[in-house]
């Protein structure tokens, strides 16, 4: 009920400025001191885009950022964040974690975490009036950890945006908003990255907006249908088996690595395997169904691109290192 009052107080208090203009300067304190205090740590595009949204978007009367927190070892994925809260004029604190920011932290009603890169102390959480809250880019509990976009981009799955109350473990605790549905087919990692972020803002603010509207019911995970998207298992993610996977997975393995980790294959180059890095590739399907030459096949298709037999249809690659791009033509990759 508090939270609602104080957006009626809120109301009550612009229209009586509209009828008394000269009570504009004592209201204008009433209303910085009904805001709610906000602490928030961020990192990356999605950090950057969170700030902007609660500094320029409908809650901008609403919620107060008393706080950024940034990490220490983000490089320039925190001097974004870093940059964007000082250009509003918000003060920025570095991790660690020292006594001075959990106070600040102490004195905000909510804490919000947007996409950071270490774990935050238990301390950090509870210090809150209402405990902190993650913006976590999947529909959790599927794909808790690090690197959720490259597991939606691989397996050709949705992108949804889950806002969730904080635990100690990494992505668990109580659901309080999940975002539309986005189909993703053909964005590859970087092109889902900027989109995410951009998403992320927007669940932010709407996750936001029920938590001081008291307009949610808490929904818990359920833990038996977890799925991890942890950096330990990329590899394995992105490696291709040409005799196993589809096509189209294959594809999407190329999408999810992007052009700076892109798919791993291999080659056998005089008794030796080789593993490289397929960055750049465009997939068509065999609409007849059929399968003409064994999975893997390399056929030269111009000096720099290469046709890729694969089950239910052809991949042709690009952008292949000299050292390795000569040895393809006639190949049959492993």
């Amino acid at each position: 009920m508090e939270a609602i009052n104080r957006k009626e107080r809120t109301y009550l208090m612009k229209m009586e400025i509209e009828n008394n203009p000269e009570k504009l300067v004592d209201h204008k304190q009433d209303e910085d001191d009904q805001r709610i205090k906000i602490s928030y740590i961020g990192h990356g595009l999605a950090g950057y885009y969170g700030i902007q949204r609660l500094m320029r978007g409908e809650l901008r009367d609403e919620v107060e950022i008393n706080a950024v927190i940034v990490s220490n070892t983000g490089g320039g994925y925190s001097d974004i964040v870093e940059n964007i809260a000082k250009d509003y004029g918000l003060e920025v604190f570095r991790t660690p974690f020292t006594q001075e920011m959990l106070e600040r932290i102490k004195e905000s009603e909510y804490g919000v975490v947007m996409n950071f890169n270490q774990l935050v102390p238990k301390a950090v959480l509870e210090a809150p009036e209402n405990g902190f809250y993650n913006v976590h880019q999947s529909d959790l509990p599927k794909y808790r950890g690090g690197l959720p976009l490259e597991y939606i981009v691989a397996n050709g799955d949705d992108l949804r945006i889950t806002v969730h109350k904080m635990e100690e473990q990494f992505d668990t605790g109580d659901i309080i908003y999940k975002s539309a549905p986005v189909k993703v087919w053909d964005l590859d990692i970087d092109e889902l990255y900027s989109l995410s972020s951009k998403q992320s803002a927007l669940a932010l603010e709407a996750a936001i907006d029920k938590l001081i509207g008291g307009c949610y019911h808490p929904l818990p995970q359920d833990d038996s249908k977890a799925t991890y998207a942890l950096s330990a298992d990329l590899d394995n993610l992105l490696r291709i088996n040409w005799q196993r996977d589809d096509g189209e997975y294959i594809y999407r393995k190329v999408l999810a690595g992007g052009r700076n980790r892109g798919a791993i294959a291999s080659i056998n180059i005089d008794g030796a395997e080789r593993e490289f890095r397929i960055k750049e590739a465009n997939y068509f399907p065999n609409p007849a169904g059929k399968q003409f030459t064994p999975p893997g096949k390399v056929m030269a298709f111009d000096d720099q691109t290469y046709a890729i037999s694969v089950n239910n249809g052809t991949l042709y690659i690009s952008g292949i290192d000299e050292d390795i791009r000569r040895h393809l033509d006639g190949a049959t990759l492993i």
